[in-house]
């Protein structure tokens, strides 16, 4: 008996020195109601290696507590675990019951897998209206995002602490020539904590901020990650966008589907500099 112990041991503590190797941020999530219906986040994970792995699902409030939600068939919890076969794929979406949370998620798994998450939105009658799906951030301590402000959008950046300590982050905001139009506003993380904010209107960090389009940058002390969500309020829908590390030497990029016409479709390409210097695309 003794010896089975000690050889479970050994396989647990191997497994958790493993199971720490791959760690994929999410840097929001959103369950349940609100005034005009409900949304929902959905958690897609894929094991396209030829090992099983042991995934762990973290999810945190604005605060850094855990945050509890309930997601069919594993129950209510902040925490949930589970293994997922060589070549698995799994959806798991939250009931979208109860107040409306939101927070951030840490996916660890003891291989490499492919984590996403999907937003979708709901009516009061529970009839699909649209949704968006994000990547898992990388952490960075300096990143910057567009801005689009109108009288029917506007634009929203979700953060996540990485640390188990609070950070500031220092936001400023610029004019599509480049030249600041404000700044630099503080917003305040808890350890582990999340925030998500407009940059412009009632209580987001540029409040005085209307039609404007631009460029936000962030800078944080310490590493965090972060996302962008542009919101067009009629109708109601959203878009989830990438934000750009500030110092990437990246000068290519990829776009796989580009699409216009039929007086239905648009595509829209945005761009903006990083650095101090003028390019040419």
């Amino acid at each position: 008996m003794l010896r089975k112990l000690v050889q479970l041991l050994l396989i647990f503590a191997t497994a958790t020195v493993v199971f720490a190797e791959s760690a994929y941020n999410l840097p929001h999530l959103a369950t349940g109601t609100f005034s005009q219906g409900s949304i929902r986040t959905t958690f897609l994970v894929f094991n396209n290696s030829d090992l099983a792995s042991v995934v762990r699902i973290s999810l945190k409030d604005n605060a850094g507590a855990p945050l509890p939600v309930t997601i069919p068939g594993l129950g209510t919890d902040s925490q949930f675990t589970f293994e997922l076969a060589a070549g698995q794929t799994r959806f798991l979406q939250t009931d979208g019951a109860g107040t409306l949370k939101e927070g951030s998620a840490i996916v660890r798994a003891s291989q490499r897998v492919g984590v996403s998450a999907i937003f979708s939105i709901y009516d009061r009658n529970g009839g699909f209206l649209t949704e968006s799906g994000i990547a898992a951030s990388e952490a960075l301590n300096q990143a910057g995002l567009a801005v689009d402000i109108s009288s029917t959008s506007n634009t929203g950046v979700a953060l996540q602490n990485l640390q188990s300590e609070p950070v500031t982050v220092t936001f400023n905001v610029f004019r599509s020539d480049g030249t600041l139009q404000a700044g630099p506003v503080t917003r305040d993380l808890s350890a582990d904590g999340h925030l998500g904010v407009f940059v412009g209107g009632p209580g987001g960090l540029f409040p005085s901020l209307v039609n404007f389009r631009g460029l936000l940058v962030l800078d944080s002390p310490q590493q965090i990650a972060a996302l962008t969500l542009r919101q067009n309020s009629v109708p109601l829908s959203f878009t989830t966008l990438p934000v750009t590390p500030r110092g990437s030497t990246r000068s290519s990029y990829m776009l796989p589907q580009v699409a216009n016409g039929g007086g239905i479709i648009k595509t829209t390409f945005v761009l903006f500099g990083l650095g101090t210097e003028a390019l040419v695309s």
